[in-house]
């Protein structure tokens, strides 16, 4: 209840502030009326002395009226905006959120909660070798078709130092800047399964540049590739691991289907890794998810911010609709969480038989 209290809030100060533009707005036409006015007045009637008298007096109006607009917006439009962006974005998401997953925990960077962590992925070996940064946020962490999931967005990015040269007194002084490369932008999962793997098992889509990552490390260690009786599948993704049997446990029609019709339905790449049951997918979509523009000079409004909040949500439920692991929730796993009292990661469900799906 505090949450929707506190994003009135921010919409009933955007609303205010918004009224606040529009006067400003209408302030700055009257301005430049004036303005016009008295231009045409000095350049019109120029041995009319009335006429030069109300020149001035509009000059004086037209700067008492402009440095008025530009006060308000300095002292306070701006500060607001700024506000709406820093805090008001962050909890009008979180309200959607948590709209769309009921029960579930949300944090905009961080929270007390089990939250996406970079050791977490970068575990995954999934991570490009040329990417040298990443960023986490808009963390939550539920349960979805009665299995416990986390999801954070990501950015994945490297740095290209570009060197110039800036000439001073005829002289050359050599420059360096670094220049932001965004490698992977959209969203990871983490599926906390626990089905009983011997391996670990990679499935990442052949356009991924973690696809020659891993190719590069099957000269160098005992890892190798597996092929699969659909065709199709192997044209679009590529499966390792270290042994033969793991990919069993995890490499189904089922899976292959859904991510198939995933990565064509929402046209982006994905990079899959399992390890003891804990299924991590990483979504290269080319877009940041649930992500407040920072930016000052853009324009905003709160049906703006709603509407692709709300979009954004329908697209991470659909995509845990498509990735359904719930085939892979074992008994034993719901029984240990039963007995630790969990009701965050309790699912309820128990399945007879844990290996081989």
């Amino acid at each position: 209840m505090s949450s929707n209290q506190s994003a009135e809030k921010y919409i009933n100060k955007y609303n205010k502030v918004k009224r606040f533009k529009i006067i400003t707005l209408i302030l700055a036409f009257v301005a430049l009326a004036c303005l016009i006015t008295c231009l045409v007045l000095r350049i019109s009637y120029l041995g009319d002395t009335f006429s030069q008298g109300l020149a001035s007096v509009l000059q004086v109006i037209t700067m008492v009226i402009t440095l008025d607009a530009f006060a308000v917006y300095i002292a306070y439009i701006r500060p607001a905006q700024r506000e709406f962006r820093n805090e008001g974005y962050g909890v009008i998401i979180s309200d959607t959120v948590k709209n769309a997953f009921p029960g579930c925990k949300y944090s905009y960077k961080s929270g007390n909660f089990d939250a996406i962590t970079s050791t977490d992925i970068s575990s995954t070996e999934l991570i490009p070798k040329s990417a040298n940064g990443f960023d986490i946020y808009n963390n939550i962490k539920g349960v979805h078709k009665s299995v416990p999931f986390r999801f954070c967005t990501l950015e994945m990015y490297n740095y290209n130092i570009v060197n110039s040269n800036v000439r001073f007194n005829n002289s050359r002084i050599p420059t360096e800047r670094a220049i932001k490369n965004s490698m992977f932008q959209g969203c990871w999962f983490i599926f906390d399964c626990h089905i009983k793997m011997d391996s670990r098992v990679f499935i990442v889509s052949r356009q991924s540049s973690s696809y020659s990552d891993l190719l590069y490390k099957m000269k160098i260690s005992p890892l190798q590739e597996i092929l699969t009786p659909d065709n199709e599948f192997n044209s679009m993704f590529a499966v390792f691991s270290y042994d033969l049997e793991s990919p069993e446990y995890i490499v189904t029609k089922k899976i292959m289907k859904n991510l198939k019709y995933l990565v064509n339905k929402h046209h982006c790449t994905a990079l899959v890794y399992c390890n003891d049951g804990v299924i991590s997918v990483g979504l290269n979509c080319g877009r940041p998810l649930l992500r407040p523009d920072t930016s000052i000079f853009t324009s905003f409004s709160v049906d703006t911010v709603i509407n692709s909040a709300q979009l954004d949500t329908k697209f991470i439920i659909d995509c845990l609709n498509i990735l359904d692991f719930s085939d892979y929730v074992t008994a034993e796993y719901t029984e240990l969480k039963k007995q630790q009292n969990d009701s965050m990661y309790y699912t309820g469900k128990d399945i007879d038989t844990n290996y081989r799906i």
